[in-house]
């Protein structure tokens, strides 16, 4: 069986003439393309979904902590995320994390459950949503299967799961673990965020790769794009909270929803970030396509 693909969207604009220029030309399509294509529309749906999911995971993973460590060790580590998200949603959290703690172990096993199986279906709707941004990137209609679509889906949306369930473990729980274990193992403390950077690396990598429904991206382009990706994301994240602490106008306009928005406002943040990520890629693939000797990008 063979498949088709579509011609890339760049070979159809006039913005996309074939420029020479190197990082000039390539800033250019990519400023074309993030005018032209609708990101804005499938980051806000990657971020709604994304909400919907984070609550589940998060009882999911404190009910499973919660079965194996104690309650204190696990409201404890909440403190580690500070500075990575705004003071008013980590609140929200440690509100969640008292709730959830608070359960009979029973009842933590049966919040597992149900949490675990709606994690699932809102990572995976919301990871369909950033598949569709990627398509628009790449300039790729969809051409697989619905079962095949929602398989990639799942797969890639339990795969983020994992990796922010790793994450909050690396950053907030490993500064409890390693107080308990001793002095000397607190100089692993600041190889937390090393280590977020590399696995966030690797799995925009992973989505870049398989995400869109386009002939396999490089390695070479998906990995420039991902680190890119990477470096705005955490940079980003750090400076609007530091923003949000400065500024307190969100609560008069939004009143008690303030923090749903910011935390809302930070999912559609990163799903963009991801989005520009697969932009870029992708005006790198297109240049490279154009001149294939021409090393100078």
């Amino acid at each position: 069986m063979t498949t088709t693909f579509t011609k890339s969207r760049y070979g159809r604009r006039a913005s996309d003439r074939p420029l020479r220029g190197g990082w000039k030309g390539i800033f250019y399509r990519l400023g074309r393309a993030l005018y032209e294509d609708t990101l804005i529309t499938y980051a806000s749906s990657a971020a709604f979904f994304a909400f919907l999911t984070l609550f589940p995971a998060l009882a999911a993973t404190l009910s499973l902590t919660g079965l194996v460590f104690s309650s204190a060790l696990v409201e404890s580590s909440l403190s580690g995320v500070r500075g990575l998200m705004p003071e008013a949603v980590v609140g929200l959290l440690r509100a969640q994390i008292d709730s959830i703690v608070s359960f009979s172990r029973p009842g933590l096993g049966f919040t597992l459950l149900m949490s675990l199986l709606f994690t699932f279906w809102s990572a995976s709707q919301g990871m369909k949503a950033l598949m569709h941004g990627l398509n628009a990137a790449y300039g790729a209609h969809e051409w697989r299967s619905a079962l095949r679509l929602n398989s990639v889906a799942l797969a890639l949306g339990m795969g983020a799961v994992l990796f922010a369930m790793a994450a909050l473990a690396v950053i907030a729980a490993l500064p409890p673990v390693l107080a308990v274990l001793g002095p000397g193992a607190q100089a692993f403390r600041f190889l937390r965020w090393p280590l977020l950077a590399v696995a966030a690396f690797g799995a925009l990598a992973v989505l870049y790769r398989y995400g869109p429904a386009y002939h396999a991206p490089r390695w070479r382009f998906v990995t420039i794009g991902a680190g890119i990706a990477t470096t705005v994301w955490i940079l980003a994240s750090v400076g609007f909270s530091l923003y949000v602490s400065s500024a307190s106008a969100y609560n008069a306009v939004y009143g008690a929803l303030g923090t749903i928005v910011l935390l809302l406002l930070w999912f559609y943040l990163g799903a963009w970030i991801v989005l520009v990520g697969a932009e870029f890629n992708a005006a790198l693939e297109h240049r490279h396509a154009l001149y294939p000797g021409d090393e100078s990008d």
